[in-house]
């Protein structure tokens, strides 16, 4: 290749000195500035640091989680129910040790990439009926219609879109986004777009991706790529001895793990409350009205809103809801 052609190749590079110099800035990190820790969106129990008592985080914002679980293991109404307690209301009173830390009236996306309209609603709209209301920033779409490539270029044109106004992005499921698991270099392309769209959004996304039964490793490469960057691998497994109590375990975690528990299904609405292993049965609160949250909780946290504050009378704007360290190995 001859030096001219050198010349014109490097002309035409998107590499260019503009762009080193705006990747600089964005990736350098100096130690002699104090940085805050990521905002938490979700947090299950809490653990001990230092003689205080700390939530224990697993959604961030600026970073990607993950469910994963063997088919028809639940997968979707755990999902429901993050989506649902992150949203607060009524859906704050079936597991006590999830806490929501949402702070405004955000935007919350809901992606379905494997089933149709009608499916997609009733999925959809058990979140609302979780909490007790339709909350107007929870938007919901099916993209089952759409080829991978589409999914993907639709999902980036909606967090365009809603750019500055979004926390929390669900996919149900990864895998509808490329067409191989198994091909090592799309796999590499979707989480890094998981990757670049939590951290220039600074959103968090869970999806969710199967694993095989009798085992704990994620489908395919896509897999492997997934629960290596996320943030927070949630490994569902289902009772032997009843299919409709399932453990989820913090199979992977970047900062410190959360303690494992159980879900049980509610036969009458398909909906989810927390196991006691004690008694032996379902969590439920008793009566239509949700009973005052009890738990104390550390000066740290951010409770959950009460009935009252989550459902205001005359809300100004819809429905108002308000509401560390790195493990190695």
């Amino acid at each position: 290749m001859s030096l001219k052609e050198i010349t014109a190749e490097d002309d035409l590079s998107p590499f260019d000195d503009l762009w080193f110099a705006r990747e600089y800035e964005r990736a350098y990190i100096p130690l002699d500035k104090p940085l805050p820790p990521p905002e938490t969106l979700i947090s299950i129990g809490e653990h001990q640091f230092k003689g205080n008592c700390y939530p224990t985080t697993v959604m961030t914002a600026g970073s990607f989680s993950v469910i994963a679980a063997p088919s028809k293991s639940k997968k979707t109404l755990f999902k429901t129910q993050l989506c649902a307690t992150y949203i607060g209301g009524n859906a704050s009173y079936r597991f006590p040790n999830i806490h929501s830390h949402r702070k405004d009236d955000c935007y919350i996306l809901d992606f379905d990439t494997e089933q149709s309209e009608y499916y997609a609603q009733r999925t959809f709209k058990s979140v609302a009926d979780i909490v007790g209301t339709i909350y107007p920033q929870y938007l919901t779409f099916k993209i089952c219609h759409l080829s991978a490539e589409e999914r993907v270029a639709f999902i980036e044109k909606v967090l365009e879109r809603f750019k500055g106004k979004v926390k929390l992005v669900f996919i149900d499921g990864i895998a509808d986004l490329m067409n191989d698991v198994n091909n090592l270099e799309w796999s590499n392309q979707i989480v890094h777009k998981l990757i670049k769209w939590a951290d220039d959004y600074k959103i968090h996304i869970c999806t969710i991706i199967h694993v095989a039964y009798g085992v704990t490793k994620a489908t395919g490469h896509l897999g492997s790529a997934v629960t290596k960057k996320a943030e927070t691998v949630f490994l569902l497994k289902v009772d032997d001895n009843d299919k409709n109590i399932v453990e989820v375990l913090p199979q992977y975690t970047r900062g410190y793990p959360f303690d494992s528990f159980k879900f049980m299904v509610d036969s009458n609405d398909f909906t989810i409350y927390f196991y006691d292993e004690f008694t032996g049965q379902m969590a439920k609160p008793m009566g239509n009205i949700p009973r005052e949250p009890t738990q104390e909780r550390s000066n740290n946290a951010i409770p959950t809103a009460s009935p009252s504050e989550a459902f205001g009378n005359e809300p100004d704007n819809g429905v108002l809801f308000r509401s560390e360290e790195r493990r190695v190995g």
